[in-house]
């Protein structure tokens, strides 16, 4: 049983209608302000219907300054297990040897923090480098598609720009002509979409909640023994953002 939402559920079916075998909608793009429930949506509803599919799942945080473009990979990668990525760790074997570093899967957190320097001193040497680790990447990828796989990016309006250019306009083209892969993009804004991958692209608004009930509802479902007129006034004060609000109650319930 999943958590309950504040009138979210059109959101919920759409992400289930993505984990459908053989649909053309691949890429699902969430907007919505602040404490407009992305992030709920996206930490503890998507995760708990993935549970109920035979699903892989990576969730990247892009809200975070540490994240680079390495690092994305990395963390896909450690978030669906190393072991199904033998072509990206070939890459950093190779890499490993051109610099006499040598590594292991174990290692990589501390190549990535050589990496990282590396790609930040040179420029065509650490582009190609980049290039090598995306195809590879991409190429376990490929091969993964025994059920389907989810990655989902939140906070992307809040990824620095050169990230956020590489995610949409290279990264993402190459994901979407995978048929067993489906992207989740979250943010206040989103940038337009690119037209290599727009028929496979469904938007979603998340607005303001001005109905009542909804959260009076959700507060009969969470076993809150709240009055309903302090349930409004809550709402009311969070100006209908449902996030917002749900916050200011579990202060309340919580003490």
């Amino acid at each position: 049983m999943f958590d309950p939402t504040i009138d979210r559920e059109d959101a919920v079916e759409l992400f289930q209608q993505l984990l459908v075998l053989g649909t053309s909608q691949r890429i699902l793009r969430l907007l919505g302000q602040a404490k407009m429930g992305k992030s709920h949506l996206i930490t503890r509803i998507l995760p708990k219907i993935i549970e109920h599919h035979p699903a892989y799942c990576a969730i990247i945080d892009l809200r975070s300054k540490s994240v680079a473009i390495d690092s994305i990979m990395k963390t896909i990668c450690e978030q669906i297990g190393p072991n199904y990525f033998p072509n990206y760790h070939q890459a950093f074997e190779h890499w490993s040897e051109k610099s006499n570093s040598p590594v292991t899967i174990s290692g990589i957190g501390m190549i990535f923090s050589r990496l990282t320097v590396r790609y930040s001193q040179s420029g065509d040497e650490s582009n190609l480098l980049i290039q090598n680790l995306r195809n590879s990447f991409i190429k376990d990828l490929e091969a993964l598609n025994d059920r389907i796989l989810v990655l989902i990016f939140d906070a992307v309006d809040e990824a620095d720009e050169k990230l956020r250019t590489w995610l949409l306009q290279d990264l993402l083209i190459s994901l979407s002509k995978l048929p067993h892969v489906r992207i989740v993009l979250a943010g206040r804004e989103l940038p337009a979409v690119n037209g290599a991958y727009q028929r496979y692209c469904r938007n979603h608004d998340l607005k303001p909640i001005e109905k009542t009930d909804f959260y009076i509802q959700y507060c009969i479902k969470q076993n809150y023994t709240i009055p309903h007129e302090v349930v409004i006034a809550f709402a009311k004060v969070a100006k209908f953002a449902p996030g917002a609000f749900v916050e200011q109650i579990e202060i309340l319930i919580n003490g």
